[in-house]
């Protein structure tokens, strides 16, 4: 599926905010933390998703 720039944009504002919630994991008071398992998990899809939007950049410049 070809995207657009604006899904595109707000698909890196979603990956932003994943990725600001998760860094509440550094810090224990901030919130509950999730399990190495978990958080492991978490990162692994996040990268998975980076790479899936990089590859529609790559497309959308075709």
């Amino acid at each position: 599926m070809k995207r657009n720039l604006f899904e595109l944009g707000v698909e890196l504002i979603g990956i932003s905010k994943v990725i600001s919630g998760l860094s509440n994991q550094l810090d224990p008071c901030e919130s509950d933390t999730l399990t190495p398992e978990s958080l492991n998990q978490a990162l692994f899809s996040l990268a998975h998703y980076i790479d899936r939007i990089a590859d529609d950049i790559m497309n959308f410049e075709k």
